[in-house]
């Protein structure tokens, strides 16, 4: 749902100026409007990508705790366990492959 201010055209101006190496950028209050509002939209996915993030760490932990709790003393998973779980915090929390990781863990797990 488009607000009654936004220009799709000025948008465009504001993603352009993100994405491009300018290092002026002539701004309007249409544009420092469009702006904020865009980061407003970042923040919240952001947000929402580090809040997934950290439930599926969480639940890749808690499988793979239980996992090794039923197979205590096999020597094989356990390394398997810390080698994943060193792979897994060295990937930025909000990234795609960190996500993609938790997800293929746990249906792995499954």
């Amino acid at each position: 749902n488009k607000t009654a201010w936004w220009a799709t055209d000025v948008a465009l101006q504001v993603a352009r100026s993100l994405l491009g190496n300018e290092s002026c950028v002539l701004t309007t209050p249409a544009f420092s409007k469009h702006l904020d509002s865009i980061r407003l939209a970042m923040e919240t996915v952001a947000a929402h990508r580090r809040s997934l993030s950290q439930a599926l760490k969480g639940a890749v932990d808690r499988a793979q705790k239980t996992l090794l709790m039923t197979v205590d003393g096999e020597t094989d998973v356990s390394e398997a366990y810390a080698s994943f779980h060193d792979a897994l915090f060295q990937l930025p929390s909000l990234s795609k492959e960190h996500v993609d990781a938790c997800i293929a863990e746990l249906n792995a797990l499954v």
